[in-house]
């Protein structure tokens, strides 16, 4: 009976041994200039970020944010510039105004990543050492992008999930909005910036 087993299992080890073998000698087919046609396919800028177009330039913005629900918002006012960078494949957006008071700036990178085909966002600013990463998918218009994300809420030690939102409403007017969810699941708008192109 164990010698059975033991054939079996050999058998079987052969077999996986045999297909790997087959894999890698699959993989060795692809020459190198095939292979770098892909890794150039998923690299050039497409049509997904032109879409981001519109973001470009220079801006004054007011910001809202709600600390709760219920209660009326804090706004503040501040200044972007927004460029392409790295041969147009990402949106960098430079913010400098004043949050509670205090000076701000902050720093964001928009593209889109044509492997896994949806929109990735950055963002990072002078209130913490932490960055913030979301991904989305655009309308069928692509003037709205839906992104979901996480942050690290240092003051309960808890990972926060968020939605937000991008809203290009003409070329000289978008809107970013966040979203938190409560205790109870349901979501609520805790942060707003609403961009006009400087003139």
């Amino acid at each position: 009976m164990r010698v059975k087993v033991a054939i079996a299992f050999m058998l079987v080890l052969a077999a996986g041994l045999l297909l790997t073998v087959n894999v890698m000698s699959e993989e060795k087919k692809m020459t190198d200039e095939e292979m770098m046609a892909i890794y150039m396919k998923y690299a050039a800028p497409g049509e997904a970020h032109k879409a981001l177009d519109p973001l470009v330039g220079s801006w004054d913005f007011v910001t809202r944010w709600w600390t709760d629900p219920a209660t009326p918002p804090q706004e503040s006012k501040g200044i972007c510039e927004s460029k392409w960078i790295l041969g147009g494949r990402f949106v960098q957006e430079d913010v400098s105004g004043d949050m509670m008071g205090a000076p701000f700036h902050g720093m964001g990178l928009t593209g889109h990543d044509n492997y896994k085909k949806q929109y990735i966002s950055y963002w990072f600013d002078e209130m913490s050492t932490c960055g913030m990463m979301s991904t989305g998918t655009a309308d069928a218009t692509r003037k709205v992008i839906n992104f979901t994300g996480s942050w690290d809420d240092m003051a309960t030690g808890k990972v926060k999930n968020f939605k937000a939102i991008t809203r290009i409403i003409n070329n000289d007017q978008h809107v970013y909005e966040m979203y938190d969810f409560g205790e109870d699941g349901k979501e609520w708008k805790s942060f707003e910036v609403s961009y006009t192109r400087k003139k």
